[in-house]
Parts: C-alpha cells; structure tokens; sequence
C-alpha cells in the first residue's frame, strides 16, 4: 500500500513538471511570436521605404528631365487687330525656351487685360511646346471731337487709334462742361448690347448733365432723352417698338422723352417752340 502511494505521488509530481514545462513552452512561444509580429511589421516597413524613396527620387529626376525638354517654342495669338504681335508677346513677359510648367497663365492674362486696347483674354497651355493666347479687343464705341482732331474710345471708355475704316460710323458723343465721359460709355455701351441696330443709327449723343442725356438718331429728326441714372431696362427696346409702330407720325415731334420708366412723352415741334 505504501508503494502504491509513493506511485501515485510520484506520478502527480511528473504531471505537473510536464504541464508546468508545457505552459512554459507556449509562453515562450508566444512571447517569441508577438515579438516577431511587432518587430516583424517594422521590419517589413523598411523595404517599402526604400522603394518608396528610390521611386520619388525617380519621379524626381524624370520631372527635371521633363521640365528641361518640355520648353516654349511657339506662341500663338488669335484675335489680335489693334495689337501687334510683339506688343502682345512683350506686354505678357514670356520668353521663348521657358518651361511650360513655370508658365504662370494667371499672371499672364491679368497683365494682358490692363491694356486699355483688350477686353478679354484666354491663355492655355499646348504642349510639348505651344502657348496659345485668345485677345477679344475693346471694340470702337464713339468719337469725341478733340483738339488734335477725332478721337476714338472704346467700350473700356479708354482711347484706341482712330482706323481708317471706320470713318464717320460712330456716334460723336459731346460732353458739356464738367460731365463724365462714363456716362456716354455706360449708355451706348447697354444700347449696343441691347439693341445693336438702334445704335447703329444713333449719330450723336449730348451729355448735357449727369441726370439725363440727348440722343439724335439718324432715321428720325426728333432727339430722345434718356436717363442717366436708375435702371434703364428695355428703355431701348421700347424706343424701337415706339418709333415702328408710329412711323411718319413720330417726325412731327421734336422731343421723345424716355426718362421714364413704362413711360414715352412726345413734345411737338410747335409745343417746344411755344416753350422757346
């Protein structure tokens, strides 16, 4: 019996060396397999980063490269009449062998548009080698008598050089002592815009105060007064409609007053000579 027990014992002991040597093993394992996940994942890192940097540097190098084979050659300017094309290349400072990607076309359009000569300006890039510049000029809108002799402005309200062609075309706008060449620019600019063949038969336009202003057509004798300040819409197309449906009998007034609004009064050549 006392064999048996000493067996028995011996035999717990045993198992529990073995369980206890077990555990130890599969802390050590794990231990070992955290470390390896932890340290492992850093490890990993280090080769990615090196292809990382090794393909930067390469994107690197190939953009210089780029940049120094990619360079203005050609510029290309369309809608250019006023402006040579020297005045429009040396206005917008671009130089011919400057990388396309340093071309700041910001810049570039902002400098163009000052001129008192341009309207409106598009600027793009073409590559490999092309910029491509579109001008829309300010366009001829009256003539002022002055004492150099006639001089041309646009609808920027700035002078342009008097063209040939165009003669006696545009309305002669006369300013009375003290008025603002804008208030002829806003008007006939709003015209144009809005009746274009109503100001292609005005003839003259008499700023005689900032409230209001004469206009003298040619298709009819009497002169029409339009506001200069307030809002002035469809004021134009309701003088067309009315001088249209009226026809010859418009010819017998002297005054067509459009200051206004939804309102036109017509003054007969006896009413304003009654007045003096």
């Amino acid at each position: 019996m006392m064999g048996t027990g000493t067996g028995n014992r011996q035999g717990v002991n045993a198992r529990r060396k073995q369980e206890h040597r077990k555990a130890s093993r599969n802390e050590r394992m794990t231990g070992a397999t955290r470390w390896v996940v932890r340290k492992g994942f850093k490890l990993a890192l280090i080769p990615l980063l090196v292809v990382l940097v090794g393909w930067l540097a390469w994107v690197g190098i190939q953009k210089m490269e780029f940049r120094k084979m990619v360079v203005l050659k050609h510029v290309v300017i369309e809608g250019n009449h006023l402006l040579s094309w020297d005045e429009v290349l040396g206005r917008a400072k671009v130089e011919m062998g400057t990388p396309m990607l340093d071309l700041r076309l910001d810049s570039i359009k902002l400098s163009l548009e000052k001129l008192d000569l341009i309207h409106k300006v598009s600027v793009e890039r073409s590559f490999p080698s092309t910029l491509k510049v579109r001008i829309v000029e300010a366009e001829p809108l009256f003539m002022v008598s002055g004492e150099d002799g006639w001089v041309v402005f646009s609808d920027k309200g700035t002078r342009i050089p008097m063209r040939q062609d165009l003669g006696f075309q545009l309305p002669v706008v006369t300013l009375s002592q003290g008025q603002n060449m804008s208030i002829a620019v806003n008007l006939l600019r709003q015209m144009r815009n809005e009746e274009p063949v109503l100001f292609s038969l005005v003839s003259q336009v008499v700023v005689e105060n900032a409230k209001w202003s004469e206009v003298y057509f040619r298709n009819v004798k009497s002169k029409a007064l339009f506001s200069n300040v307030g809002a002035r819409e469809n004021v134009f197309h309701q003088y067309r409609l009315l001088t249209q449906s009226l026809g010859a009998q418009i010819q017998s007034a002297s005054i067509i007053d459009m200051r206004f609004p939804g309102f036109a009064i017509a003054s007969p050549v006896e009413r304003e000579n009654e007045n003096g």
